[in-house]
């Protein structure tokens, strides 16, 4: 099951760089919540449960279940936790993000970035605890 909501900075390819999008345009695109099960309020909180991912241009936020607040655009996830984001990922057992902000807390996290800079670096690994 699918649902696209409508409501920070994503990333798209284009030619042999990457193109940022500005905020506002990243803000007119919709957030797709898929998942086994989902439920909720329009306008207010919606929660997907089992295979759940949220979506929104260049980030991507999968977990057994999460939460989106919509008032405030933020994600709390919660059981294998993965988030993409310009490249980036992340890894851990729990999330509370805010979209608005592109901040957040990641429980135990487990994380690559990649190099923007210069093409041919390997990417930075690191865990925390």
């Amino acid at each position: 099951m699918a649902l696209a909501l409508f409501g920070s900075a994503a990333v798209y390819a284009q030619g042999q760089g990457l193109q940022l999008r500005s905020p506002s345009e990243e803000r007119a695109l919709p957030i797709i919540v898929d998942a086994d099960r989902i439920e909720g309020v329009a306008g207010k909180d919606t929660t997907a449960r089992g295979n759940a991912s949220l979506r929104r241009g260049g980030l991507s936020i999968r977990a057994d279940s999460l939460t989106y607040h919509e008032g405030n655009e933020e994600v709390e996830a919660s059981g294998n936790v993965r988030l993409q984001r310009n490249g980036d990922t992340l890894k851990g057992p729990a999330l509370r993000y805010s979209i608005r902000d592109a901040t957040g807390l990641f429980e135990k996290p487990d994380f690559t970035f990649t190099p923007r800079p210069k093409t041919g670096q390997q990417p930075v690994s690191a865990r925390g605890q």
